[in-house]
Order: C-alpha cells, then structure tokens, then sequence
C-alpha cells in the first residue's frame, strides 16, 4: 500500500509524490504515466477511427490515460483523476464524447474467475456489456 510505501520507501515515495506524471517506478517494467500514455498512442488513434463498440480491460493507470485523452483533461491532471471499478462507455458526441461509468463492485466478482467456478457465476461481464451496448 502507499502507506506502507511511504515508510519503507522514503525517497520513493517523496519522488512520486513530487512529480506523479513523470515518476517512473523502480525495477524492471517501471512506467511512468508518460510512458503508459506513449504506449497506448496506437492504441488511442486506432479507437478514433472506430465506428463500432469496444470494450476495455485495463488497470487504473491505463484507464486513467483513456479518460483523460477522450476527455481532453490536461496532461498534468492526469494522475489524479478519481477512477473507480467499472466499466466505462465513451460514447461520440457532436463536441467530441461523453462518458458514463457504470459500478462494478470491488472484491470477489472483479478477481479472474472462470466458467462454472463459484467466482465465475458472481461475476456478470455478459450482462453488464449488454446493458452498455445495447445488444
């Protein structure tokens, strides 16, 4: 947890806390909100040309980049945007798009969980995209 962070990890946590977008976590994979952003760059440009429905499995760093580009929030304000578990629509607008998240709840539906296990059955994704989609 960050708290446990900010104990342990003192000049760490101090440098993330500094600078958000550019801090890059230590360690081998460590990204940064940049590097998350020009990763997904191919991505983002291949969703504006789509005419039809997607659906997006991310963490909240990803999903971070994804609101705030199709939002148009600035690029400093980026890290503390507030996401919640869910599922997220962007739907295209005449001005650019709107977007309605719908709650999913944290715990034991949210955890990888396969058909006809007992997590399997809590979790909903099927009804959950067809109430988005409208299929």
């Amino acid at each position: 947890t960050y708290a446990q962070m900010q104990h342990q990890y003192v000049v760490e946590y101090s440098s993330r806390a500094a600078d958000k977008l550019n801090y890059r976590y230590p360690g081998a994979g460590g990204e940064s909100y940049l590097d998350v952003i020009l990763r997904l760059q191919e991505t983002i440009l291949l969703l504006e040309q789509l005419r039809s429905s997607v659906v997006l499995v991310c963490d909240r760093a990803v999903y971070r980049v994804f609101v705030a580009y199709f939002l148009g929030t600035e690029m400093a304000k980026l890290p503390f945007l507030d996401v919640k578990p869910g599922l997220l629509e962007l739907r295209r607008s005449h001005s650019g798009f709107e977007m309605e998240h719908f709650d999913i709840s944290a715990g034991a539906g949210t955890r990888a969980a396969g058909p006809g296990t007992q997590l399997g059955s809590q979790c909903n994704v099927a009804g959950i995209a067809q109430a988005v989609l409208g299929t």
